[in-house]
């Protein structure tokens, strides 16, 4: 009787360190959205940069626990050259790799202002809650 008790006790534990760990791990899921803290501060590393104008999408994707992935549309200055726009990006990717080592990849797509854009990046994506502990809401 009493190894039944203890075999039943010893699947519970075991159940209850397994939901444990999912729920810690849960943030290192591949294709989550960055935090909304993290997401912002890209946003403003990207909108100051002296050629932009304006972010108008930006996307993140969480590629592992130490990669991360950033893109967005970009409108840059109509009086910016090719050379102009090709230097900002590189600068770009240097700013958020030396101030964020997780970000591997920066991909940026240089476009015009979407018709009635407000100043804010556009969020098109899941995006974890702002205390980065719960799912993803929806936007």
């Amino acid at each position: 009787m009493w190894d039944g008790v203890a075999s039943i006790l010893i699947g519970l534990l075991l159940l209850t360190v397994a939901g444990i760990l999912a729920a810690n791990n849960l943030s290192l899921l591949v294709g989550r959205a960055v935090p909304a803290r993290l997401r912002r501060e890209i946003e403003r590393e990207l909108a100051e940069l002296p050629e932009v104008e304006r972010i108008d999408t930006l996307l993140t994707m969480q590629l592992g626990p130490d990669d991360i992935l950033v893109a967005a549309k970009v409108d840059f200055r109509d009086e910016a050259t090719g050379a102009q726009i090709e230097a900002t990006a590189d600068e770009a990717e240097r700013r958020l790799t030396e101030r964020y080592p997780e970000i591997r990849f920066v991909f940026l797509d240089p476009t015009r202002s979407l018709p009635g854009a407000t100043g804010t990046a556009r969020h098109t994506q899941a995006r974890p809650s702002p205390d980065a502990g719960g799912g993803p809401e929806q936007t």
